[in-house]
C-alpha cells in the first residue's frame, strides 16, 4: 500500500550517480521511482484529469526523466507527468507529487 506519503530508501541500493558538468543524474533511480509511479496508477485506476509532478533539484535527471519518459511504453503517465527542477515547480501545484533526490550515495550534495 502506498498511503498518502511514501518515502524509498533507496541509501542501500548500487546505484551510480552521475556527474554531468554542474549537474547530476542517476538512471537507475529514476528508472525505479517512474516503476514504483507505474504500479501505483496500474493499481489506482486513475482518472485523464489527474496532474503528476515530477520534483528534482538537478537539471541533469530532468533530462533523464524526459528522456525515459518519451521512450516509456506507459503513454499514460507521459501524458499526465510535468517532471521540472525545484525552482522550476516554483507557485505550481500538482495532485501527486514525486521527488528525485537524485544522490543516493554517501553524500546528498547542497540539499
Amino acid at each position: 500500500r502506498f498511503g498518502p506519503m511514501r518515502i524509498f530508501d533507496t541509501t542501500s541500493q548500487d546505484w551510480c550517480e552521475e556527474n554531468r558538468g554542474s549537474s547530476w543524474c542517476n538512471t537507475q533511480e529514476a528508472a525505479f521511482l517512474l516503476h514504483a509511479l507505474q504500479i501505483f496508477f496500474a493499481a489506482s485506476n486513475p482518472s485523464d484529469k489527474l496532474e503528476v509532478g515530477i520534483i528534482t533539484p538537478y537539471r541533469a535527471q530532468v533530462k533523464v526523466f524526459e528522456e525515459m519518459l518519451c521512450s516509456g511504453t506507459n503513454k499514460w503517465l507521459r501524458a499526465h507527468a510535468k517532471v521540472s527542477t525545484v525552482d522550476g515547480f516554483q507557485g505550481k501545484e500538482r495532485h501527486i507529487i514525486a521527488i528525485s533526490t537524485v544522490r543516493t550515495g554517501q553524500s546528498i550534495g547542497f540539499l
